[in-house]
């Protein structure tokens, strides 16, 4: 059962046929050590993707490398490979030094 339209929901923007097809292209990949990826992996690492970008966004004052890429762009660009470090918010931080 394909899972598209929960990855394509976490961020819906741009064309969703051509997002879909890379999508199921990207379903015949395989990650960095060799492991086929999955729904699940895609769907986690693209939600871990925007979640720690989202504290960043500001309409047209966000700087250009904190811009959410939409998911046509993080999949063609493989972003899916790379660790996302998780960023604690500055004010949780300031408040209750998390």
């Amino acid at each position: 059962m394909n899972r598209f339209n929960e990855f394509w929901n976490i961020n819906a923007i741009g064309s969703e046929s051509s997002t879909q097809a890379y999508y199921n292209v990207t379903l015949l990949k395989k990650d960095s050590v060799g492991q086929p990826i999955t729904e699940d992996f895609l769907i986690e690492k693209y939600q871990d993707y925007v979640n720690s970008l989202k504290q960043f966004q500001n309409g047209k004052f966000t700087k250009k490398e904190y811009r959410i890429s939409n998911p046509l762009e993080w999949l063609s660009e493989e972003k899916y490979l790379l660790q996302i470090i998780k960023t604690v918010d500055p004010l949780d931080f300031y408040l209750y030094g998390l």
